[in-house]
């Protein structure tokens, strides 16, 4: 299997993973939910139970996108990649430098508010 084959099984696994978690419960935002919470009659223990376990999701769901990013790019061979860039691309690097004359007054000022002070 090539690289770029393995990578992109890697990307549809993370992504499978992620809709696993539920990802759905994270596309009401928790003011969304209040709003349609509000037009069922529930407790506000119950209420509060359910934003708990939204929240809990939303965390657990952020939790493993960072964890799986980390080990993707734990995995990726940097010095190859780098290697790779370096033998069959050239590099293009354009600058532009500019000197300018300090303002002398405000250098004149200065240095006459230090004497004043010192």
């Amino acid at each position: 299997m090539s690289e770029n084959n393995k990578e992109e099984k890697k990307l549809s696994d993370f992504i499978r993973r992620i809709a696993d978690q539920g990802i759905k419960s994270t596309l009401l935002n928790e003011e969304n939910l209040r709003e349609v919470l509000k037009e069922v009659p529930l407790p506000k223990a119950v209420v509060s139970s359910i934003l708990g376990q939204i929240k809990h999701s939303r965390d657990d769901i952020i939790a493993l996108v960072r964890e799986e990013i980390k080990k993707y790019l734990q995995s990726l061979n940097t010095n190859k990649m780098i290697d790779y860039v370096l033998k069959n691309y050239e590099i293009d690097v354009q600058a532009s430098l500019k000197f300018k004359k300090k303002n002398q007054e405000a250098n004149k000022e200065t240095s006459k508010k230090s004497k004043e002070n010192g």
